[in-house]
């Protein structure tokens, strides 16, 4: 289920002693036990297991190629790589993975590609590319012909391991760019909060939700899913699905 290629861009130093010091850091923040192999970590707990695995074997590069040709993700020239793969049935490491994840993210030295969905992970880290302004949805039935329609979402609770101020964070992309505010845009907003409870505060916990959203027919269609766990505890609520989100011939 943690299927996914973080890849180190070109031109960037990411060494296997890197990336043990992120892990040694993380399990012993959240009491775990790391063990190493070589380039292959390894972090496992109750009935999951986390295995990371730092390569630059000639095939990285080869395939970084393919992937960038086919998925039309920014993979171009990558040598070196991070495997990410796991069992975790009861999501007893998905914080753990956040935090990872997290970490990684914060050294801008990657391009993180999810290979169970086929696409690059963004997250909120788009601020920086230009959004897109869709003013109609003709235009933007047009755009998701081209490219993938996306939601993410955090609601954090006020204080937590790594921040102060709480609040709800919602962000469509269309294509790998944001979109701008817009009224396409707002009832896009206002669809997902009738479809999916995504609470504007919460007193402990952090939830991460995403989802794709595609055309099917006369409707825009929701395939979503969102966890919610003391920050960066176990899940306590989790939950999943696919909906009918508007009418895909709704007008502004």
């Amino acid at each position: 289920m943690y299927d996914t290629l973080i890849m180190v861009k070109p031109g960037v130093s990411f060494t296997a002693d890197e990336l043990g010091s992120v892990l040694i850091d993380v399990t012993r923040r959240r009491s775990r036990t790391l063990e190493r192999d070589g380039n292959v970590f390894r972090i496992a707990t109750g009935s999951a297991l986390l295995v990371f695995i730092w390569s630059d074997a000639p095939h990285v590069l080869e395939e970084s190629e393919r992937i960038a040709e086919q998925f039309e993700v920014e993979t171009q020239g990558c040598q070196t790589r991070i495997e990410m793969t796991g069992n975790d049935p009861d999501l007893e490491l998905y914080y753990d993975c956040v935090l990872i994840d997290e970490t990684l993210r914060a050294t801008d030295k990657f391009v993180v590609f999810d290979t169970q969905a086929g696409r690059q992970r963004f997250h909120f880290d788009m601020n920086d590319v230009p959004p897109v302004l869709v003013e109609d949805f003709a235009t933007l039935l047009s755009l998701m012909e081209q490219g993938e329609l996306l939601v993410e979402w955090q609601v954090r609770c006020d204080i937590g391991p790594e921040w102060i101020g709480g609040g709800r964070k919602i962000q469509f992309s269309l294509n790998r760019r944001r979109l701008a505010e817009s009224p396409v845009r707002s009832q896009l907003m206002e669809a997902l909060l009738r479809v999916v409870d995504i609470p504007e505060s919460s007193a402990d916990a952090l939830i991460m939700g995403e989802g794709e959203i595609t055309h099917e027919r006369d409707s825009l269609i929701l395939d979503y899913d969102w966890n919610e766990g003391i920050p960066y505890w176990d899940t306590r609520a989790q939950d999943s699905g696919t909906v009918v989100l508007m009418a895909a011939s709704r007008q502004p």
